[in-house]
């Protein structure tokens, strides 16, 4: 009898354990107010009652809270067939009654928004429900249970009638058999792929850990993402859109005629249009100007041109299909996606279509007629990026797939790319076209306010109505109407025609100070700017082009809106200007060939140079001369042994891809055995400069700084510190202060994490 005593009582713990565990996972979901957990006990020790509260939630924020509830769980192993009567909860009830009196002398009831919860899975006496119910209404209840309630709390009158109000009775609770089940159904739902039982043991360990002694038994968000190997939020939010800031936007008619298609068209669409119509600023007005209860959703395939840095694509399925989940999810709509290192693309897609269904189930429960708009923006870059990396792109496949009932999926991209989607017979196409005359006027408007009509009409037929067209003309800041009306000259122009405008107006003022050959010096800027893989370091234009960096700046100040320099790096501000840059000047394969000639004799100089030549190489259809440098030790840095070993590794991995790619297996065997030697020497170096974090950022060339730091490849022995590393790596770039403080921010509350467990 004893040995079936002690069971019992471990079955009641492993019941509080596993629910608790289910609530902790509340924890992780974007619009929860959770914001912690106590477990045996609340985080107001000293206040009456704490010996009967199995588990506290407190919700808001650690500095502002806006609710609290208290819990006891009550676990039954023989008597599950009994139900409980008053009497049976009288130490549950006094002990409530306490920790109400000390909220209500405070007047904290209602503005902290008091409850207390009993939860079990034995039943409770249906009358006991009714009576607390009806007290709790304000209603009569029979004299025996009010009077022995009233000894019970030391309450009569509104006082008891408050009190019952904020009791709760959660009886039928599965047992702690069917908590273990529950649980792992909870956490599956959560998780991308196949279901390991240990992440239900890892989660029901933390709970456990909680109640050891020294704990505070404090559970927290950092406490459970933790247990999901997830240790920053770049995990659960890997592509935030990165749109250009637009004070001045214009809502346009065509919008309404294509937001009416988009919602009467089951079939995936494609929004298409030639550069610079405003695609992306569509595609933001798309999301404002749907139906009450309804919800669009737009992905950033561009990034603000950082779709084609290799730390920060935005083409895979584990970037794009997690953000545009856990963007739902922070609208409650669905539970959060995480995947693992070892999720596979296909499970990604299943689990993101799942959740899609979920969605549109949550919203047409509150409207039938709610619809969930998907929006990708800039698909065809996404494609692009993801054939110059040798990888999957998510685009053409999820265009295929078949989508929810009220779900409608939308792509943007240009006309002239829309092959690279590989859409099915069943897709719809629309186009978005550029201003009508009005619109053009309005827009002129926002920055002439006595523009007068005809100067609207000309503005109009100057700039074929193109809002890409207009912004680079009105971002040269004329005095007025007629200067800006001059510089666009009487001819009128297009896009391209704009652009090359900019670049022939930048020239004549260059040429102005270097006036031999400098034409060959404008045409290797532009040639790097089409060829080389953005943030493009200023001093490699430079010296590529054979002039100083001070002509560099002054070429790209005189361009004006389609290029900036951030940092030591020049980039494309829109998709539009990167096009015609790709289009015009890396049309061909000499155009390669010549940059790589020239770039060859700066790759010993320039890590960066030493990184790109193996892409250039490909695109020049230079394989053997590929294959053989990534086997030699040719164009290597000279001086930074550290970064000559990043650059061998990276482009022998690259070549063997490559060869692979061209079925050429030979050549594959030869580069996976030397790649294999210098991963060996890779792991060793990296191990040294782990320990020495200042060295790293003193010896590594600052683009493979930040590409450690995005992928957080560095991290100590607690969990969650790859985050402290990250910001110090951040810290040593300029431009990238903002993102170290958010990685320092990060590390800070996994840190304390990390001490609680200590303790």
């Amino acid at each position: 009898m004893s040995n079936d005593l002690v069971g019992y009582s471990r079955a009641g713990d492993v019941f509080h354990y596993r629910w608790a565990a289910r609530r902790c996972l509340k924890l992780i979901y974007p619009n929860s107010k959770l914001y912690s957990i106590t477990v045996e006990g609340s985080p107001e020790t000293e206040k009456a009652g704490e010996y009967v509260i199995d588990l506290t939630e407190s919700y808001g924020t650690a500095e502002e809270e806006i609710s609290i509830k208290y819990y006891q769980l009550k676990h039954t192993t023989v008597l599950k067939d009994k139900p409980f009567i008053l009497s049976d909860l009288k130490t549950t009830i006094e002990g409530f009654a306490k920790r109400f009196e000390q909220h209500y002398a405070k007047d904290e009831i209602l503005s902290r928004q008091v409850s207390f919860t009993i939860v079990t899975n034995r039943k409770i006496d249906v009358n006991v429900k009714k009576n607390f119910n009806n007290l709790g209404d304000g209603k009569a209840v029979g004299k025996l249970f009010k009077k022995t309630l009233e000894t019970y709390t030391t309450f009569d009158g509104d006082k008891l009638s408050e009190f019952c109000s904020k009791l709760n009775l959660e009886d039928s609770e599965a047992d702690y058999e069917g908590q273990h089940a529950e649980l792992r159904v909870e956490m599956a739902r959560l998780i991308s792929g196949a279901f390991d039982s240990a992440y239900v043991d890892s989660v029901t360990t933390l709970i456990q850990e909680k109640v050891l002694p020294n704990s505070d038994g404090r559970v927290v968000r950092e406490d459970v993402l933790r247990r999901f190997g997830i240790m920053s939020e770049l995990d659960m939010y890997p592509a935030e859109a990165q749109w250009e800031s637009l004070a001045k936007t214009i809502v346009r008619g065509q919008h309404e005629v294509l937001i009416n298609n988009i919602l009467e068209t089951t079939a995936p669409v494609i929004i298409h249009a030639e550069g610079g119509i405003g695609k992306s600023v569509f595609a933001r007005q798309v999301v404002k100007a749907l139906p009450d209860d309804s919800i669009g959703i737009a992905y950033d395939c561009f990034g603000a041109g950082s779709y084609r840095n290799r730390s920060t694509t935005r083409h895979m399925h584990r970037t794009a299909l997690v953000q545009i989940s856990n963007e739902l999810s922070a609208n409650g709509l669905c539970d959060p996606l995480v995947v693992q290192n070892t999720t596979l693309a296909g499970d990604i897609m299943r689990d993101f279509l799942a959740r899609l269904s979920t969605a549109i189930m949550a919203l047409q429960q509150a409207n039938p007629d709610a619809k969930l708009v998907i929006l990708i923006d800039a698909a065809d870059n996404a494609e692009m990026a993801a054939n110059e990396f040798n990888e999957t792109c998510f685009v053409h496949e999820l265009i295929r797939e078949q989508i929810p009932q009220g779900c409608r999926l939308v792509f943007l991209c240009r006309t002239e790319r829309m092959a690279l989607l590989q859409p099915s017979a069943t897709h719809q196409t629309f186009e978005l076209v550029g201003f009508d005359a009005e619109e053009s006027l309005q827009n002129l408007k926002n920055y002439f306010s006595d523009a007068q009509e005809q100067d609207g009409i000309e503005f109009h037929r100057l700039t074929n109505g193109n809002p890409r067209v207009q912004a680079n003309a009105l971002d040269f800041e004329a005095d007025s109407v007629a200067e800006l009306l001059m510089n666009l000259g009487p001819g009128g122009t297009t896009v391209e025609d704009q652009i090359e405008a900019q670049l022939t107006r930048a020239v004549n003022k260059i040429e102005e100070l270097s006036p031999l050959g400098f034409k060959d010096h404008v045409n290797a800027i532009c040639l790097g700017l089409a060829s080389l893989s953005p943030h493009i370091p200023i001093e490699v234009l430079a010296r590529a082009a054979g002039i100083d960096v001070t002509t560099v700046k002054s070429f790209v100040a005189d361009i004006g809106r389609p290029l900036w320099i951030s940092d030591l790096s020049v980039q494309f501000r829109d998709e539009p200007t990167e096009t015609w840059f790709r289009k015009k000047y890396c049309a061909s394969k000499s155009n390669f060939q010549n940059y790589i000639a020239l770039l060859e004799p700066l790759a010993t100089n320039y890590t960066y140079v030493s990184q790109v030549l193996p892409q250039l190489y490909l695109q020049a259809e230079q394989y053997e001369k590929l294959i053989s440098i990534a086997l030699s030790e040719d164009f290597l840095p000279l001086d930074n042994p550290i970064d000559a070993r990043s650059v061998r590794v990276y482009r022998l991995q690259f070549a063997f891809k490559a060869a692979l790619k061209l079925r050429r297996f030979k050549d594959a065997a030869k580069l996976a055995i030397r790649a294999g030697e210098e991963m060996a020497g890779e792991d060793r170096q990296f191990s040294l400069l782990q320990k020495n974090i200042d060295l790293l950022v003193l010896l590594q060339d600052k683009e493979k700084v930040k590409e450690i730091a995005f992928k957080r490849q560095i991290a100590g022995s607690w969990p969650g510190s790859e985050n402290i590393y990250c910001s110090a790596l951040l810290s040593s770039v300029d431009g990238y202060l903002g993102e170290a403080r958010g990685f320092l921010r990060a590390s800070g509350y996994w840190l304390n994490v990390y001490f609680e467990v200590s303790k």
